[in-house]
């Protein structure tokens, strides 16, 4: 894959430098994309918005369609990359062979289909078995047979389940509504915490994250990290809320760090404490972002439904091993070099050619 990561935002001495990533890989679709899922081989991306496609990133071309004429709302992608699930508002839950591409859809015991599909996730543990938020409740379905075989019903009201994801190890499942969040016995179908919650109007869809025995939720206007055996908070982080716009997070396995949008920013966030590491601006409002499973790249949906695609490597390593000031440095020796024989027009105008957006401020942090 091939990609620029020519900018990026520093920290040095608490003084943060803000810089805006210009990635030359960009993926462009007559579809209005609004989320997308990584392929387990991280050469292949499925992007949902009224039809899913798969695209190849070497080249961000587009390889197959597999659905049209409908508004796809989640997607998930097994673990072993069998496997394609996508929640759609009008056509019930569709899987997909993902390399016969044959196609399935699911649907309830009472009418054949599911009235308005919130969330799909796959189970890590078993590819076959794929978790189903709807209405006031959350199914999980072997997809070997097509059939129902658990039902996890979130209350006695009707309240909306607005997401369901399954923990890394497959053992538990997470479902939210605007008011509750449970974690249930994935085996047992039996709710082991119930924890209240204030949801802000994101889309929880994307605002829901597994790591390790920690979850990560956006509520009102925190990011909240819960230990899931009690449900106890570990930590809070204050962070931007527009009701008016999408709102996602996104961490790496290794829980070092997390990734919250909103409006045109992507702020990344220390997960032991609650310090930003830096601010990267887009040049549209984010519709939802994704990690590849290595975690070396990101996906940033934009509201115009371009995908743009960049490397975290160069950015986010020298940030989590504290080795900020050689990039810094850098820069600022850079600028001196460049003063002693230019204007800052002309300083600006070669940071453009870069690729880079240079912001003529610093933001001081405590």
């Amino acid at each position: 894959m091939s990609m620029s990561s020519a900018a990026g935002t520093f920290r040095h001495g608490g003084i943060v430098l803000i810089l805006t990533i210009r990635p030359e890989c960009k993926i462009q679709s007559c579809d209005k994309i609004h989320i997308v899922e990584f392929m387990p081989d991280c050469k292949h991306l499925v992007s949902g918005g009224q039809e899913v496609q798969v695209w190849r990133l070497e080249d961000s071309q587009q390889v197959a369609t597999l659905l049209k004429a409908s508004d796809v709302v989640s997607l998930a992608v097994s673990n072993d990359g069998r496997w394609i699930a996508a929640g759609t508002r009008w056509s019930g839950v569709q899987v997909w062979n993902a390399e016969t591409h044959e196609c399935f859809r699911l649907g309830d015991d009472s009418d054949g289909h599911f009235h308005l599909v919130n969330s799909v996730d796959f189970s890590p543990k078993d590819s076959t078995q794929l978790v189903i938020a709807s209405e006031d409740t959350a199914t999980v379905w072997d997809i070997a047979i097509q059939k129902r075989i658990k039902t996890l019903k979130h209350s006695y009201f009707s309240v909306m389940v607005v997401a369901a994801k399954y923990s890394p190890q497959g053992d538990r499942i997470a479902t939210v509504t605007l008011q509750n969040l449970r974690i249930w016995d994935s085996e047992r179908a039996k709710s082991l915490v119930s924890v209240s919650v204030q949801c802000g109007q994101g889309d929880l869809r994307r605002g829901l994250s597994w790591v390790n025995n920690h979850l990560f939720i956006i509520s009102s206007d925190m990011v909240v990290k819960l230990d899931t055996s009690t449900g106890s908070t570990v930590s809070k982080w204050t962070i931007p809320l527009s009701p008016s716009c999408y709102s996602a997070i996104a961490l790496p396995q290794h829980e070092l760090f997390f990734a919250y949008s909103i409006e045109n920013t992507l702020t990344i966030w220390e997960a032991s404490i609650p310090t930003a590491l830096g601010v990267i601006y887009h040049h549209e409002n984010i519709r939802s972002i994704s990690l590849s499973p290595d975690g070396q790249f990101v996906a940033v949906v934009g509201e115009s439904g371009t995908i743009a695609l960049q490397s975290l490597s160069a950015l986010l390593e020298m940030a989590l091993l504290g080795d900020l000031s050689t990039p810094v440095s850098l820069m600022r020796e850079w600028v001196k070099s460049m003063l002693t024989r230019s204007s800052w027009k002309d300083i600006l105008a070669a940071l453009v050619n870069a690729s880079i957006s240079f912001k003529l401020d610093f933001v001081c942090h405590g």
